[in-house]
């Protein structure tokens, strides 16, 4: 199954459960006196989905080539889903 939108991503939906997760975990007393700990794992995590989302539609991987060797792909061809 090819994923037609990137919201159908496996390791998109992952990423953003995981900001939720993160969030959470932000909010607990322990972690709110150690700014930089807390501040760097709120501005990573936040990150992520968008890195996930520029990548998505992206007709060559970051050395030039197309991906499937050789083979053209059309944008948002990537498999969705879960391991074969």
């Amino acid at each position: 199954m090819k994923a037609k939108k990137l919201e159908e991503l496996l390791v998109y939906q992952k990423a953003l459960d995981g900001v939720v997760e993160v969030s959470a975990l932000l909010t607990k007393p322990s972690l709110g006196r150690d700014f930089d700990p807390r501040d760097q794992l709120s501005e990573s995590s936040g990150r992520i989905p968008g890195h996930i989302a520029e990548g998505y539609g992206q007709l060559t991987d970051r050395h030039g080539e197309t991906p499937g060797h050789g083979r053209t792909r059309e944008p948002g061809a990537v498999r969705a889903g879960g391991p074969r």
